[in-house]
């Protein structure tokens, strides 16, 4: 180039350079193929526009950049509580289909026994005659009575956890909303492990009721997936005490625990040690994003149980009305055989549901030889004194031994009574129990059922 200063293309740099002054950052220099100083000028003219044109583009939006990330952020929230409500859903319906299934029975043996009434009624019956009938509606409608409350119950529980707004929070007791959080996960629990709940005197807190019932059962959702799917060797504790000026909550469990390397890691979003398609890598993030809103603090170490322990720790509110003392243990009642009946079917019902035993006693009770057990053990028990049954109905959930054990204990022992097995069942919410079903296939009652079901099913394994 022989005379810069005549060279048109410092002209048009010119222009450019005026146009960055005007805060107008969309002009460019030409850049010759020369690769001369007037091209270098220019593409370095070029270059500040673009930075600043970036520049001054993001500082006059961050509102914008700002409620993008809000929404973001709720998103992740919207995931991990749609990540638990997955898991709760199974075991919700699970906890709704028992009682219902008990009203539904309840109801058709009401009926039944209407119609016997009027039948004496009829034929001039004594008011002394008909006293057993009016007695057993009585316990009937009592007994579907029971069993709405139990529908409330959960759906309580349910609403309690569906509170996932951020609005002012109050003081709330920690143990309410724990048994509320365990009530709902312990069904998907049963086919993965025993839990095992254990309430001290932790002080309130100022908080969320569904922000902490969200905590709660993210921790349990993540301790049922870091176990193997045994109910009768694995075990998931949760646990309330006061800690100094603090409540404390801690969820452990027997799994493998969290491996030294990744403890740092292991409340990152996305972050997750569990195989593809298992977890979404959210939980413990959002657990931890709670848990700071409410100023609080969760560590992970070893826990007894020879797994992970989560424990959460949040500010105490010390007042004489901010305890709650843990509740005691009722008895669980023997199971319970009727008079011996000559020359009917034998049935041996076993469910973890004490209404529910109670109706099928009132439903089977004058046409076979009832014998009811409380859960899979007292049925072994049972089975190991007397093993002349014609019929098992046997529920698939049950805390310690369930319908899956004391089906693997009928193959073991007492293979011939296989055949006259029918398995009842809220909702398959366990892998184990839907592997169960899909390689097994056994008669299958799904509550809640009705009468004409149960007497039906019935009498086609008697006819085998």
């Amino acid at each position: 180039m022989s005379n810069g200063a005549q060279d048109p293309r410092l002209e048009e740099i010119l222009e450019v350079l005026l146009s960055v002054a005007r805060q107008e950052f969309d002009a460019r220099a030409p850049v010759s193929d020369a690769l001369d100083t007037v091209d270098a000028i220019a593409t370095g003219i070029n270059m500040v526009a673009e930075e600043l044109g970036g520049a001054v583009t993001s500082k006059a939006k961050p509102e914008q950049a700002y409620r993008d990330l809000q929404a973001m952020q709720a998103q992740l929230a919207h995931s991990g509580k749609l990540a638990a409500v997955g898991e709760l859903a199974g075991g919700v319906a699970h906890e709704i289909n028992n009682p219902a299934t008990g009203v539904v029975m309840a109801v058709a043996l009401g009926r039944r026994t209407v119609s016997q009434l009027r039948q004496k009624l009829d034929a001039g019956a004594t008011p002394e005659e008909l006293e057993e009938h009016f007695t057993r509606l009585e316990e009937l409608w009592a007994d579907a009575d029971e069993a709405m409350i139990r529908i409330r119950s959960v759906c309580e529980d349910l609403l309690t956890f569906s509170r996932m707004d951020d609005g002012p929070q109050v003081p709330i007791s920690l143990n309410e909303v724990v048994r509320a959080s365990c009530r709902l996960m312990n069904p998907s629990l049963k086919g993965s492990a025993k839990l095992e709940l254990e309430l001290g005197e932790p002080p309130a807190v100022m908080g969320s009721r569904g922000r902490i019932a969200q905590v709660v059962t993210n921790l349990l959702v993540n301790a049922a997936q870091a176990v193997d799917e045994d109910p009768t060797t694995q075990r998931i504790r949760v646990m309330t005490q006061e800690d100094g000026e603090q409540a404390l909550i801690s969820v452990e469990d027997t799994g493998p625990g969290v491996a030294d390397e990744v403890k740092d890691r292991i409340f990152e979003a996305f972050f997750t040690t569990k195989p593809a398609g298992v977890g979404t890598g959210l939980g413990l993030a959002l657990v931890s994003e709670i848990i700071d809103k409410h100023s609080g603090t969760m560590t992970v170490d070893r826990s007894e149980l020879g797994g992970a322990r989560f424990t959460v720790r949040l500010p105490g509110l010390h007042s004489e009305d901010s305890r709650v003392a843990a509740p005691g243990r009722a008895p669980v009642p023997e199971s319970e055989r009727p008079p011996e009946a000559q020359k009917r079917p034998r049935i041996l019902i076993v469910d973890d549901e004490e209404l529910l035993l109670k109706t099928y006693r009132h439903l089977l009770g004058t046409r076979y030889e009832v014998v009811v057990a409380k859960d899979g053990e007292r049925g072994i028990e049972v089975l190991k004194g007397d093993n002349s049954f014609d019929l098992i109905l046997c529920d698939l959930h049950m805390p310690g031994l369930d319908g899956i054990g004391l089906y693997e204990f009928l193959q073991k022992n007492m293979p011939h009574l296989l055949s006259g097995v029918v398995m009842t069942t809220g909702g398959a919410v366990s892998n184990r129990a839907r592997k169960f079903l899909d390689e097994t296939q056994p008669p299958l009652l799904r509550k809640p059922f009705n009468l004409k079901d149960l007497h039906k099913i019935i009498a086609q394994r008697l006819e085998r």
